[in-house]
């Protein structure tokens, strides 16, 4: 998976990514099921989590409304994915994912939302730091890992640049 811009809200997730494979049903369809395993585990063993029971409640009411959900369901069933054919509609799609959450009032600015790659696309590459920590927090192994960032020059040119993931 190559992940051009990403967007973790308290809702919903945003992905604008390839697939190696040419396969994206089925690496969509494996993401979904490798992190809602490792957050329902997350939740079932923190006995901090004040929410707890709440929580699997609500997730093993939302799996009994369907027939091939076993215990609990943590994503919907359905995706909205839409083909990206030209610079131009990538961009448009790149600045909604990234908009979310101003749009929703969290923050002023896009790179000031944490679970985000605004800031991969400022200046300060630095900032792509945060992208490993929020993935190795859901259970994803980063090492030799390589972040490709996409951005335009100032000539309008689309450039791109290879960070590798430090651990």
């Amino acid at each position: 998976m190559i992940i051009f811009g990403y967007c973790i809200m308290p809702s919903h997730i945003h992905l604008i990514f390839r697939s190696a494979e040419g396969k994206p049903s089925e690496l969509i369809r494996d993401l979904k099921e490798f992190t809602s395993r490792k957050l329902i585990e997350a939740v079932q063993d923190n006995n901090q989590e004040s929410r707890k029971e709440w929580l699997l409640w609500m997730l093993k009411k939302a799996g009994q409304r369907n027939s091939n959900v076993k215990n609990y369901q943590l994503w919907q069933q359905n995706n909205k994915p839409i083909e990206i054919w030209s610079l131009k509609v990538f961009e448009q799609k790149l600045n909604y994912v990234h908009q979310n959450p101003v749009e929703s009032g969290f923050v002023m600015e896009p790179w000031e939302w944490k679970y985000s790659s605004a800031r991969n696309y400022c200046d300060d590459f630095e900032e792509t730091d945060n992208f490993p920590k929020i993935f190795r927090q859901l259970g994803f192994d980063t090492k030799g890992v390589a972040l490709e960032i996409k951005y335009l020059d100032e000539a309008g040119n689309l450039k791109t640049q290879t960070k590798f993931i430090k651990d």
